[in-house]
């Protein structure tokens, strides 16, 4: 976000940069309306993972679930934890720390989610109209295009748990607990990264192989 050097000023989504308000009331509103549905959609998520916890639980009952959960503590607990601890963090980080994350790394989450959205209406319309797409497309180059948009979310979260809050005007207490939840975000972004660039492109450039060696 800019500042004033020398007069000059810099323009930044959330107005200018000299200090002042430039934030019309229609793009303050707008700018409410979609953190609003972004965060009611994670809550949302968070509540579905609770919900699947509970649905195991009352099915195989309390005492098995105890007894498995000490046979295997890691394997057992550790899935749910995490899908837990990771959408919990950004609820977290979308409440708590709302000004740092709207300029920081909410302008990025967007795009990333509807560059996702735009790429699977734009295979769903090319398979209900009888369109096919070379086998390359469908698993190599759209599955690209998602980890290019997808990496400017991964760096701004980052810096937004080394940097941004930190300096963040807030009891210390509040900050550690955004610090760890933003790292949560970045641990569970990282992992997505590995498997799709370790794990599901080498693989999916495997079976392309073998089909080109096929015909």
């Amino acid at each position: 976000w800019g500042h004033p050097d020398g007069g000059a000023t810099t323009t930044t989504w959330l107005g200018e940069g000299d200090g002042s308000d430039e934030l019309g009331v229609a793009r303050r509103w707008a700018l409410l309306l979609a953190l609003s549905i972004w965060r009611a959609e994670k809550l949302e998520s968070l509540l579905q993972r609770v919900q699947r916890a509970y649905n195991y639980v009352r099915t195989v009952g309390l005492g098995p679930a105890l007894r498995s959960t000490l046979r295997d503590p890691i394997g057992h607990v550790w899935p749910a934890l995490w899908g837990l601890t990771r959408r919990l963090a950004l609820v977290a980080v979308s409440s708590f720390g709302c000004s740092p994350f709207v300029r920081q790394v909410f302008p990025a989450v967007v795009l990333d989610e509807f560059l996702w959205w735009a790429g699977a209406q734009v295979q769903n319309f090319c398979s209900k109209r009888g369109v096919n797409n070379p086998i390359v497309v469908d698993i190599i180059v759209f599955p690209m295009m998602d980890l290019l948009h997808f990496i400017p979310v991964v760096t701004n979260v980052f810096f937004l748990a080394m940097y941004g809050y930190p300096e963040f005007d807030a009891p210390w207490t509040e900050q550690v607990m955004l610090v760890v939840s933003a790292l949560v975000w970045t641990g569970h972004n990282v992992h997505s990264l590995y498997s799709a660039l370790v794990v599901d492109l080498p693989e999916s450039a495997r079976q392309l192989w073998a089909i080109y060696r096929a015909t």
